[in-house]
């Protein structure tokens, strides 16, 4: 999985007022500090390192991601590689930024990005830091630099300037030297900007820009809580030595506290990217610069072949190596990531001299450059007869040989002709694999299986590695990949390495639990490799504690799983690796778009350890989960009459012998609740509701022997479909209290612990048998039904439906002012989505009879399920003044509809904005978007005459 971050490209106003002036006399010295003036600050956490702040990554086009110079573009900003280790500081990196001043103009250095005003109070006090120097291009000796930091509303009508306050003076020269001040900004509006200005003529170089509050530095690990590894490797978790792992790159590896937290709770690391096919050629894929080559022997053939950089790779090793020589009871090893991979591989790898612009070779040719690197890789790395072998072979347990070569959206093998915004000609590759351009079948995973075991050590394990591995139909895919290799001549496979990258919602515990059975019927052992959990799509990165307390719950809910399928004869959990320690380090802070991705525009929290380098609730479930809070659970709500509950969602709580079963509902501004118990329940016994709105707590009691006769019903007022209220239930007898969400049993006094009540729709469907003519008057006996649960779209819509014994019939009218199809991804073009579960089975998988169809609003159709395919389905679609129309009918394929059958449902519109990306969906019933997988999250909808 990648790390890097992808670039983005930022709006900004003009240059302003506030500033810190470099200037003075020149003294060369690096650290900065004058005798009998302010010592100058160091900042070890970097609130800043997301967003390339020391200038290591780089887009295809070699521009610096999140940064761009006075002209927005790259051409005066360069991304620039140290030569003969002369970085100014221990964490500097490889690259620094050389901004250039054009025609004698000012050179700049900036960007401003939304997701900065949530990392920045107003009125705080931080502190900065960056190295600068003349730059050897500058048309003039010496000069000096601006710092601005901004907050801005949207569109810049509105800015204020922080107040900059330098450490102290100094004057650029040809020598690095190390700024430091502080600054407080009154007000970070929704974004920030921060921006380096150069004075005329002026070109400098700047690295490592660094931000922290100013109490950043008194932050510090907490020593005395038991060790993450130690806790999983005890009775209550696997009850043996596991690797525990956690990711580190680069950035994450300066920071002596990231580090600290590192080595105290974790026996495993896998470097994030340092171990990568183009992290090894240089990144020459993102800056362009020449790639060297030279010669090598392989098989006493002699190969043309690049030279690779492991200086990246060795220097974080080095303090791997470094602490389990000074620890030799505390022994951290080491996950290789990866060897094959159809991303972060440089698309010249594949091309004759090695040359982008020139033909692809031939499977011969690729399979001596596929042996070549793999040979050269596991040698320098394992091999004990070589110096670097003997020295960093006893760091690893295993390596992912093969990386993601199974297809998301069909299941099979990722081919070069893979839907995505990529082409085979850009520098590397998010979705397309020129692997399988060259090979145009498997040979090549095949291939590298065979060569990883030839050349790696017996002991070293070697893995498949892939996310949204828990999907049924990828988790086919890689079934297959795994027999495929295992059967072949020569290879050797240890286990699979499930990513982990999931969300709050998906996959379910189910379909984890049938993906480790299935991969464990093939290989000998599964792990979980890349584990984090996006946050809720309702989480604002502020109110924390409800987060944090569900992530925790989920984290509980994976890990009690994969403990209790490790305990069975032939499954083999052989461990689990956290991508990352901290949140604010996390990949998902910025664009990623696979597995659990998140679009850069939410503060997430996916990890065990938060910003101040403290255990989180996810860290206790984990080490001690008596410690957690309630849980908060999520309540279905149904829209009804309050007379008929059949449909009604169930809580349950079991009290002593007696269990109460509570189905709740909701009306207009009322809420109901239908109870009926199973036991014989003693005189005096009550049964209780509250509900908090929002307004304050209300309840509703009825003694329990009413149960079934009585409703629990409370007035609320303004409820509405997508709404949610708090809500949580009990059973007293006498003193003896049995609740549903809060087993502190403190609902009378406070909401904290209520369950999640969400206010679902239910709809009814009469029976006509309409044409697909948009102005048949059979369509008018249909009930109306409006979309609400909105998550980004724009558009509005209103859906008729109607069934007779052959189909469901659907008629969608679309109120949507910007019209796109531009997109190759069918998902992301303004569309109409039907999923049907026709035997309303709830289940968290695709069955036979669910389905998933979208028809664009240029009536293009596209499928998801089994028989889900266009021989089932006719339509027809229209643009209209404002919007469009799209008419449908869907044949029945596994029931025989009657009045009075429930029906699985959800209706969904894609919503695609100018540029042809799709900006948000609008449904009818599920808000979590997960649809496409998992039929258990559709609404229920009646069949009536």
């Amino acid at each position: 999985m990648r790390v890097t971050k992808t670039a983005l490209f930022f709006g900004c106003a003009a240059s302003l007022a506030a500033a810190l002036f470099v200037s003075c006399a020149s003294n060369g010295n690096a650290s900065g500090t004058d005798k009998g003036k302010t010592a100058q600050r160091e900042i070890k956490q970097n609130i800043l390192d997301n967003y390339n702040c020391g200038f290591e990554g780089a887009d295809g086009d070699g521009g610096l991601y999140w940064w761009s110079d006075t002209n927005w573009s790259h051409k005066n900003l360069l991304r620039t590689a140290y030569e003969d280790g002369g970085q100014p500081g221990p964490a500097c990196g490889s690259y620094y930024a050389t901004a250039l001043s054009e025609g004698g103009g000012k050179a700049q250095c900036q960007f401003a990005w939304k997701e900065l005003a949530s990392l920045i109070e107003g009125g705080r006090t931080y502190s900065y830091s960056y190295y600068i120097k003349v730059a050897p291009e500058s048309v003039v000796p010496a000069g000096t630099v601006t710092l601005v930091v901004n907050g801005a509303v949207e569109n810049w009508s509105k800015v204020d300037s922080a107040k900059v306050s330098p450490d102290k003076k100094v004057e650029l020269s040809d020598k690095w030297q190390l700024v430091t001040g502080t600054f407080v900004l009154s007000d970070p509006h929704d974004q920030v900007q921060f921006q380096l200005t150069g004075s005329e003529g002026l070109s400098y170089c700047v690295d490592e820009f660094r931000v922290a509050p100013e109490e950043a530095a008194a932050k510090q690990i907490e020593k005395n809580i038991v060790s993450l590894k130690d806790a999983v490797s005890s009775r209550k978790g696997f009850g043996r030595k596991v690797y525990v792992g956690g990711a580190v790159t680069g950035s994450e590896a300066g920071d002596p506290l990231y580090m600290d937290l590192l080595f105290k709770h974790f026996n495993a690391v896998t470097l994030g990217n340092e171990l990568k096919m183009d992290c090894m050629n240089g990144y020459h894929d993102g800056n362009r610069s020449p790639i060297g080559l030279t010669t090598d022997a392989l098989d006493g053939r002699e190969l043309t072949v690049p030279v690779l950089d492991h200086s990246r790779a060795d220097a974080l090793l080095d303090k791997i190596y470094a602490w389990n020589k000074a620890n030799p009871g505390k022994q951290l090893k080491v996950r290789g990531h990866v060897l094959v991979w159809h991303s972060q591989a440089p698309e010249w790898f594949f091309h004759k001299d090695y040359d982008a612009t020139k033909a692809y070779v031939g499977k011969d040719e690729m399979n001596l450059r596929l042996e070549w690197y793999i040979k050269t890789m596991l040698s320098y790395y394992t091999d004990k007869s070589t110096p670097t072998g003997k020295k960093y072979g006893p760091l690893f347990y295993g390596w992912d040989v093969v990386n993601e070569a199974i297809s998301d959206a069909t299941g099979s093998y990722r081919t070069d002709t893979e839907s995505g915004g990529d082409r085979l000609s850009d520098p590397t590759h998010g979705s397309k694999s020129s692997w399988w351009h060259v090979y145009g079948s498997n040979e090549f995973i095949i291939n590298a299986f065979r060569f990883a075991n030839k050349y790696a050590p017996a002991s070293l394990e070697l893995y498949y590695n892939d996310y949204n591995e828990c999907t049924p139909q990828k988790v086919r895919g890689i079934v297959e990949l795994l027999k495929a290799v295992k059967s072949a001549e020569g290879t050797r496979i240890s286990g699979m390495g499930m990513q982990g990258h999931y969300n709050m919602d998906s996959p379910s515990v189910p379909q984890l639990e049938a993906a480790v059975r299935a991969y464990s019927e093939v290989v000998d052992s599964v792990m979980i490799t890349e584990m984090d959990l996006k946050a809720s799509s309702s989480f604002d990165g502020k109110n924390t504690g409800e987060e944090y307390n569900r992530q925790a719950y989920r984290y509980k809910a994976i890990y009690d799983k994969l403990v209790a399928l490790d305990k069975e004869p032939g499954i083999n959990v052989a461990g689990i690796v956290f991508w990352g320690v901290t949140d604010p380090y996390s990949w998902l802070q910025s664009s990623s778009s696979v597995g659990g991705g998140a679009d850069g525009t939410q503060t997430q929290c996916p990890l065990l350890f938060d910003g101040d380098y403290k255990a989180k609730p996810a860290f206790w479930a984990f080490a001690d989960a008596d410690k957690l809070e309630p849980a908060i659970q999520s309540v279905t709500l149904i829209q009804g009459d309050g007379k008929d509950f059949s449909h009604a969602r169930p809580c349950v709580i079991q009290a002593g012998s007696v269990r109460a079963e509570f189905r709740p509902m909701w009306k207009d501004g009322s809420i109901f609740a239908k109870a009926t118990l199973s036991g014989s329940p003693a005189a005096g016994d009550k049964l209780v509701m509250f509900i908090d709105d929002g307004k304050g707590i209300k309840s509703a009691s009825i003694p329990a022997g009413d149960a079934g006769t009585k409703l629990l019903s409370l007035n609320m007022g303004g409820l509405s479909v997508a709404g949610s209220v708090k809500i949580d239930f009990r059973y007293e007898h006498g003193s003896d209290v049995s609740s549903f969400n809060d087993f502190q049993n403190k609902q009378a006094s406070s909401s904290k612990f209520y369950a999640k009540g969400l206010l679902k729709p239910f709809a009814v469907i009469r029976k006509g048998s309409p044409s697909l003519d948009f102005s048949d008057s059979t369509w008018n006996k249909a009930v109306p039904v409006t979309l609400a649960v909105r998550n980004g779209a724009k558009a509005d819509a209103e859906v008729r439906m109607l069934w007779d014994d052959k189909a469901l019939y659907v008629l969608a009218k679309v109120k949507d002012g910007v019209i796109n199809t531009a997109s190759a991804d069918a998902w992301q073009q303004d569309s109409l989505e039907v999923f049907i579960d026709e035997n309303n089975a709830k289940t968290e998988s695709y069955e036979e009879d669910d389905k998933q169809y979208r028809i664009s609003c240029r009536n293009a159709a596209s499928f998801n399920g089994d028989k889900c395919v266009q021989g089932n389905m006719t339509s027809q679609a229209r643009l209209v003044s404002g919007g469009y129309e799209v008419a449908a009918s869907f044949r029945w394929t596994d029931i025989r509809p009657r009045a009075g059958m429930l029906l699985g449902l959800d209706l969904q519109i894609n919503d695609a904005d100018a540029s042809g990306s799709r900006t948000g969906t609008l449904n009818w019933y599920d808000e979590n978007g997960t649809g496409y997988m998992n039929p258990g999250v559709f609404g229920s909808v009646l069949l009536e005459d």
